[in-house]
């Protein structure tokens, strides 16, 4: 499984443990790539220390894609 959930399901951050933890063992830039499906889910996300969000279906398949990229920033 991806880091946060599955890809393209917008589930959020099932286990932020896995997160936290990922990033405690790696000396490499740690970005989460799936299942980030709303702004407050970035957020979450950001919190458990990544150093980034890669937003894509959340943007894509939003009904305003240019809303819902403003919401990530």
């Amino acid at each position: 499984m991806p880091l946060a959930s599955p890809i393209g399901s917008g589930l959020g951050v099932v286990n932020p443990y896995y997160i936290r933890e990922i990033k405690s063992r790696l000396e490499v830039p740690v970005i989460v790539d799936a299942g980030v499906g709303t702004a407050s889910d970035a957020c979450v996300t950001m919190e458990q220390g990544v150093d980034g969000v890669l937003m894509n279906t959340a943007i894509a398949a939003a009904d305003d894609p240019v809303a819902m990229a403003a919401a990530m920033r």
